[in-house]
């Protein structure tokens, strides 16, 4: 009974020899191009340095010739003061001055 199992085994068709169909692909070009790079991150940003600016003299503000978080230089102009009360002050001394002036040559 051995024999016949083993003749049995052995028997029947014999595996096919046809390769299988090749596979479909999609073909493409490549081509060179530049690629931007965008980053996104969540922080929070905080100054390198501050700088309190402080009026010597009290005033209305009347014009503010700079852009804010733009740099300025030293001695730049900031701000401008209305100048009514000190060009009223300065013409009240001027002629405080010239009327001490008269007395001191009578």
């Amino acid at each position: 009974m051995a024999v016949l199992l083993a003749v049995t085994g052995c028997g029947g068709e014999p595996p096919s020899q046809e390769a299988p169909p090749p596979a479909e692909v999609g073909v493409e070009t490549a081509v060179a191009t530049t690629v931007a790079e965008v980053h996104e991150f969540v922080g929070t940003v905080q100054p390198f340095r501050r700088v309190e600016v402080r009026s010597a003299v009290a005033g209305i503000i009347t014009a503010r010739p700079f852009r804010e978080g733009a740099e300025v230089r030293s001695g730049e102009v900031l701000y401008e003061i209305d100048r009514t009360i000190y060009q009223a002050a300065a013409a009240s001394t001027a002629a405080r001055l010239a009327n001490a002036e008269r007395l001191v040559k009578r």
